[in-house]
C-alpha cells in the first residue's frame, strides 16, 4: 500500500472533480486506503450570500446572534447538500472508508494543510485551479499547498 490516507480538496469545480476521480483511482487500488474529501467554506462569505438570498438589507452586525446562527446553519446545510449531490454519485461502489468534511476558513490552503496534517494523511490531491482561484499557471490555493505541505501533493490538470 503506497498511501494509507489520501485527502482530496474539493470545491465543486471541474478541476476538483478531476482531482476526486484521480484520488478515487489511487484509493480503490487497495480498500484499506482511507479517502478524505474536504471542502473549505468561508462562513463569513456564505453568511453574506444567505442574507442576500433572503433579500435582507441589514448588515451582519444588525442581526442578533441567534438569527446569525440560524443563517450560518442554513448555509452549512446547503453547502453540505450540494457537496453530497456532487460527490456521492462518484462514491457508488467504493469499498474504501470515505470521510466527507466541511471546514470553516477564509484561507483554504492553510485549512487544507492543517486538515491533512491533523488526519495524518500521506497524500493531498487537488485540482490545479478551483472556484475563485487566481488564474495563473497553478491556482493560488494549489501553489500555497505545494509550498506548505509536509506530505506529497498531487496536482491534477
Amino acid at each position: 500500500m503506497i498511501y494509507d490516507t489520501i485527502v482530496v480538496a474539493y470545491d465543486n469545480s471541474e478541476p476538483s472533480t478531476m482531482a476526486l476521480r484521480e484520488a478515487l483511482r489511487l484509493a480503490t487500488t487497495d480498500d484499506r486506503i482511507e479517502l478524505r474529501i474536504v471542502q473549505i467554506v468561508d462562513l463569513a462569505e456564505e453568511l453574506e450570500l444567505q442574507l442576500a438570498a433572503h433579500n435582507l438589507d441589514k448588515s451582519v452586525e444588525e442581526f442578533q446572534e441567534d438569527q446569525l446562527h440560524s443563517f450560518r446553519e442554513d448555509a452549512i446545510q446547503k453547502i453540505d447538500e450540494e457537496l453530497h449531490r456532487h460527490v456521492d454519485p462518484q462514491l457508488a461502489g467504493v469499498r474504501n472508508k470515505v470521510f466527507i468534511d466541511l471546514i470553516a476558513g477564509d484561507v483554504p490552503s492553510d485549512r487544507i494543510v492543517e486538515y491533512a496534517q491533523s488526519k495524518q494523511c500521506d497524500l493531498i490531491v487537488m485540482g490545479c485551479r478551483g472556484l475563485g482561484a487566481f488564474r495563473g499557471m497553478l491556482g493560488s490555493v494549489s501553489t500555497a499547498v505545494l509550498r506548505n505541505a509536509e506530505m506529497p501533493v498531487l496536482i491534477v490538470k
